[in-house]
């Protein structure tokens, strides 16, 4: 049943997306550890984590794009049409000819990305591992244009950090506070980084002390790079 999930306000119980009700948010189907599915910029097992704004920082992708989780605690940036960068910050409108989408594509199969320049070129990026200097990105998946490393726990009682800014890599998963539900078995509760029946001791969640075995955060590389297939717009 989806009330086992135990999803936060911003998150949603997947099993309703496999054939379950929308009666009462109930499901007949089995709640597991991926339960909960979460809005845009949530993150953890119960979408309780806001990685966009997490009371230290905000994340506003410079105004001109929108705030998306990745993996346990990292954040990525979709940027609006005509702009680019890790944050947004590239305005495209600056570097070329016109308007959005500057006299070039805007959808071609097989192609990642689309750039343009001053000069009126278009340049559709079709291989990843190719780069396209010279042209302004003015749509593209994110996962082209800003490669990271997503990180994220395959047990519900652990969280990864973000992916490595020089390292490209997962830190070492961390516990989350015993006594969190958790949904690996049903009813369950955190306890040392674990998930187990909960024996009605369960109160308010804390923090363990005890040391966690490391698991394998399940890293997924995104492409390191982007490629470009240059073509001239027709003068």
């Amino acid at each position: 049943l989806c009330h086992a999930a135990r999803c936060s306000a911003h998150g949603h119980c997947s099993a309703l997306y496999l054939g379950g009700s929308t009666v009462n948010n109930s499901s007949p189907l089995p709640v597991t550890s991926n339960a909960c599915i979460c809005d845009d910029g949530w993150s953890g097992p119960l979408c309780d984590y806001n990685a966009c704004d997490n009371g230290e920082t905000i994340r506003t992708c410079g105004g001109n794009g929108r705030c998306v989780a990745l993996g346990d605690r990292d954040t990525q940036c979709v940027c609006d049409e005509g702009y680019s960068g890790s944050d947004c910050e590239i305005d495209c409108a600056s570097h070329c000819s016109g308007n959005y989408p500057f006299g070039c594509a805007t959808y071609i199969e097989g192609v990642l990305a689309y750039g343009c320049n001053s000069g009126g070129g278009c340049a559709y990026q079709t291989d990843p591992n190719q780069s396209m200097p010279g042209f302004c990105v003015y749509q593209s998946d994110p996962n082209v244009s800003n490669p990271v490393c997503e990180c994220q726990s395959a047990n519900d009682c652990q969280i990864v950090g973000p992916c490595g800014e020089n390292t490209g890599t997962c830190p070492n998963p961390e516990p989350i506070a015993d006594n969190t539900p958790c949904n690996s078995i049903p009813w369950g509760v955190c306890r040392n980084g674990s998930c187990v029946p909960d024996d009605g001791s369960t109160s308010a969640p804390t923090v363990s002390k005890s040391p966690v075995a490391a698991t394998t955060a399940s890293p997924s590389k995104t492409p390191t790079s982007v490629s470009a297939s240059p073509t001239k717009a027709p003068s």
